[in-house]
């Protein structure tokens, strides 16, 4: 799979609205959805296809995940997690290709409750390459 400068930007959009204050395995659940989604015949075949509005809220808060406001510090560092990530090869998912965080998905009535949820929490302790 090959993904362009400007792709990985989307991502890393997305990842900091997402999961900005979940620490580095929140960031990487996240990144191994969007991964394990491009990867699915389930969803799109381009970053485009994957990051659309019904999936991701800040693309549906933003309307394109290109127009996520991040701050240069969060993208640069977001971008060199997003490098680490794709070269240590190792899903932060674990195959999943959905995510929640249960206090935004309880409180708008979405919540999943099948089996084997990714749940991220609104903090997660971070690791050592925080």
């Amino acid at each position: 799979m090959k993904i362009s400068y400007g792709d990985m930007q989307k991502i890393e959009r997305v990842v900091a609205r997402e999961a900005n204050n979940e620490g580095i395995e929140g960031r990487d659940a996240v990144r191994g959805v969007i991964f394990n989604r491009l990867a699915s015949d389930r969803f799109g075949d381009t970053i485009d296809d994957v990051l659309v509005p019904d999936q991701f809220e800040p693309v549906l808060e933003f309307g394109s995940a290109e127009d996520i406001p991040v701050s240069y510090d969060e993208l640069t560092r977001g971008m060199q997690e997003l490098t680490d990530y794709i070269f240590i090869g190792d899903d932060g998912s674990d195959g999943r290709v959905f995510f929640q965080n249960e206090s935004v998905t309880s409180s708008r009535g979405t919540k999943f409750d099948g089996t084997d949820p990714l749940t991220c929490l609104l903090y997660t302790s971070p690791s050592p390459r925080d």
